[in-house]
């Protein structure tokens, strides 16, 4: 604290001594002690002051003018010993003075008081000096009032007492602003704008940073230069706090090549001011802001670390503030490895010893999600060896969890799913438990047990679904359509599909309505016009099935709207065309999907697929069928060897096989047909589509006599030679053996029994085809 002086005019009462004329130095002393006041030789000013004060003790007659002039010269000895910061001897000058009970008449008691207040507080006596200071009979002292209060403040604030040291700092500010209605203008004492320091500075820690800023804005405009920067400083730190980045940058600008600590914390602070202000909706901007403010947090750091005077303890503190903040900034970019660079260097240079373990705990957190498993894995046993009983035990069990479940990706990850559970058995309360959870159950995922999955997944609550945690819904959805039952020929299983595939929907429509622009978002719009379909086949009415395809239809042609660049788009264009197959509109449905085989998307992985289905339509299209052999000829000679070559793509490859051998029968080549046939019946071990070959080959048969039987009616309806004649009573008949012998082949592949035994859908499928047939053959008996 800075003392002014406070006694009366000293060099007057010098001269009213010595025009008394006494000769034992008195004066001289006076005179003596204010020219090295002056000269701020304290000390020996101090020392003539006392020898003023004993001479005019020593006085006989002893009246109250020279105990007034004793009062006043020991008050001065004290404010020197203050000044040449001698707390000490300046309390054992005043303490035998206040035990003075003449000084409780004197103009000098609230002085001696004051004097008494300052020297213990700077002896970090607070009680002793409280007292002193509560004994003064007024704090509105015009010379020393201020100081008093000031005084009386830091006491109260270094006691806790935030509320009456704001009190008596803001006293000293009214105070001065009635004084100043009735006095001249003239410049603010430094007191009072001390006062309105301290006073914002309170208003600032208490988090009232609005009413703080004004404070310290008005300072910076009109408080000395020292105490004007150290304003500033503070005015741009709450700007920050009020989230004002772009003000608050304007504000520390200036200050960042400010000397020693206040342009190292004006950097600190900038750096924040940068990284907080980056517009996470532009993502390049964004990333060019944080990599600013690991700039500036980087140079706050050498700057705090270059400072090795009085505040070097601050200096470290601040010094560790700018890496661990940059560190996260690090983390905010995605740079994990230099993140976890940044926490070993603090505790490889002891930044902040008493954080080492926050710090460790950090770096393993940072090594994991940097991939580097391995070297997360082994601090994360060091910290539970070190820190057994740590409070951060639960991350460290969570991270050791994930490292776990990377490091062993073929075997069953039992380490892995132990300290999930660990974590959710231990420490329930724990903020990333859900975390835990959400790991646990991808365990679950890639295991294929999607029932534990699900039930996992479903027990974190819908608002902790954000964040780390936003794949949730998606992942149970996938759970819920993958557990969905396929059939559905009973009331309860199709209950219960409409149940989890309507439940699934409601889950991957918030998917896309939360992450529009997430890598997520358009295979949540496939599988949701995937549910909508299998919805629709559910629906009891025809109101609510049409409903339910238009909404597919719509699903997919979001997909082609809405993400025109993304890989997703040849899946929707299929989708879309078997959706509009489905409505009936067979030919709209072909030039759809005619891109993919001979336009822009034959070159795309799912060419095959989509041609295998053009084919099948075009096979529905009068006159279509050799058409649709040649296309189908021409994928397999394409496609069959990659596609078998290709363990995600291989079973495309037996389907082409299959669709080509109905194309090949539709088009009337039989032969070839029933040969691919053979190959799938005959082929180890059984395919699916194997199972529907019987009724294929035998409506084969069927219509191979039926087309001989056409073509003997058209040749006899022509004036024919006999020999013609005899040839179309031939091929006629030729045709009805064919009939005859494909409704046996039905009715025997209809009695086959054991593994050859069809299906009762199938079973019936096939006798009732037999049965047309032998009516067919029956008609034609009776007429001949």
């Amino acid at each position: 604290m800075r003392y002014a002086s406070y006694f009366f005019p000293l060099v007057l009462g010098a001269a009213v001594i010595a025009a008394e004329g006494r000769p034992d130095g008195a004066a001289a002393h006076f005179e003596q002690a204010e020219t090295l006041r002056l000269h701020a030789t304290f000390g020996d000013a101090a020392r003539e002051f006392d020898a003023a004060a004993s001479v005019f003790a020593a006085r006989h007659e002893n009246n109250k003018i020279d105990l007034e002039w004793m009062f006043c010269a020991r008050c001065a000895e004290a404010e020197m010993l203050l000044r040449a910061h001698q707390p000490k001897e300046a309390r054992a000058v005043l303490e035998p003075l206040l035990k003075d009970p003449r000084l409780a008449d004197s103009s000098y008691h609230s002085l001696a008081l004051f004097y008494h207040g300052a020297a213990c507080s700077q002896l970090g006596d607070d009680m002793a000096a409280g007292r002193s200071l509560d004994r003064l009979a007024s704090l509105d002292d015009p010379d020393f009032g201020a100081a008093a209060r000031r005084l009386l403040a830091r006491i109260h604030e270094r006691a806790g007492e935030r509320a009456e040291a704001l009190a008596q700092y803001e006293g000293i500010d009214s105070d001065y602003a009635e004084r100043k209605k009735a006095a001249a203008k003239g410049p603010t004492p430094d007191v009072v704008n001390q006062a309105r320091f301290a006073a914002a500075v309170l208003h600032y820690e208490n988090g009232q940073f609005d009413k703080a800023h004004d404070l310290f804005a008005k300072l910076t405009d009109a408080a000395p230069p020292a105490l004007a920067t150290g304003a500033r400083l503070y005015q741009g730190c709450c700007e920050v706090q009020l989230r004002q980045f772009t003000q608050a940058a304007e504000t520390l600008t200036p200050l960042r090549d400010a000397n020693r600590l206040q342009g190292a914390q004006a950097l600190l602070w900038l750096a924040r001011a940068t990284a907080g202000g980056a517009d996470p909706e532009d993502v390049d901007a964004h990333r060019e802001s944080l990599r600013n403010a690991l700039k500036l947090f980087g140079r706050a750091e050498e700057k705090f670390k270059a400072d090795g005077g009085d505040d070097a303890k601050f200096a470290l503190a601040r010094r560790a503030e700018a890496m661990r903040e940059g560190a996260e900034v690090h983390e905010r970019l995605g740079q994990f490895t230099e993140a976890a660079d940044l926490f070993a260097w603090m505790r490889g240079d002891h930044v902040t010893p008493e954080r080492d373990e926050e710090t460790l705990q950090r770096e393993v957190t940072a090594r994991a999600l940097a991939g580097d498993s391995a070297a997360s894995e082994k601090l994360a046993a060091l910290f539970e060896q070190t820190y057994p009983r740590s409070v951060l035990a639960a991350e460290i069990h969570l991270r050791r969890g994930e490292n776990a479940s990377l490091l062993v990706v073929k075997e069953t990850p039992t380490e892995a799913v132990r300290r999930f559970q660990h974590v959710l058995d231990k420490y329930p309360e724990f903020e990333h438990a859900q975390n835990a959870r959400f790991s646990l159950a991808w365990l679950f995922y890639r295991q294929g047990d999607y029932d534990k999955t699900r039930s996992l997944l479903e027990e974190i609550p819908t608002t902790d679904r954000k964040d780390d945690l936003i794949g949730t819904g998606y992942l149970l959805a996938d759970c819920l359509i993958r557990t969905t039952p396929t059939q559905t020929d009973d009331a309860l299983a199709a209950g219960k599909a409409q149940e989890q595939l309507t439940q699934a929907a409601a889950l991957l429509t918030d998917v896309v309505t939360q992450q529009p622009y997430s890598g997520r978002a358009t295979d949540a719009l496939m599988r949701l016009g995937l549910c909508q379909q299998r919805l629709a086949v559910l629906a009891g009415k025809d109101e609510e099935r049409n409903a339910l395809n238009a909404a597919s239809r719509a699903t997919f042609e979001r997909v082609l709207l809405e993400y025109p660049q993304d890989e997703l788009q040849p899946h929707a264009a299929l989708e879309r065309a078997r959706w509009i197959r489905r409505g009936g509109d067979v030919d709209e449905a072909v030039r759809r999907l005619r891109p993919f085989s001979a336009g822009t998307l034959e070159n795309n992985p799912l060419a095959p697929l989509a041609v295998l289905h053009l084919g099948g339509y075009m096979r529905g299209q009068e006159g279509k069928a050799p058409e649709a052999a040649k296309l189908l000829a021409r994928c397999r000679r394409k496609y069959d060897k990659v596609l078998r070559a290709d363990p995600a793509r291989a079973e495309w490859a037996p389907l082409l096989r299959y669709q080509y051998a109905l194309a090949l029968q539709d088009a009337g080549r039989f032969v070839e047909a029933r040969a691919l046939l053979k190959e799938v019946m005959e082929e180890k071990p059984a395919r699916p589509e194997a199972v529907g070959v019987p009724l294929v080959w035998g409506n084969g048969l069927l219509a191979e006599g039926v087309l001989k039987i056409v073509a003997a009616d058209q040749a006899a309806q022509a004036p024919p030679t006999e020999a013609d004649a005899a040839a179309a009573r031939k091929g006629r008949a030729d045709g009805w053996d064919g009939v005859r012998a494909g409704a046996a082949y039905l009715v025997n592949a209809a009695g086959q029994k054991g593994d050859k035994a069809p299906s009762p859908l199938l079973q019936s499928r096939l006798f009732y085809e037999a049965a047309w047939a032998w009516r067919a053959v029956a008609d034609e008996e009776k007429k001949t």
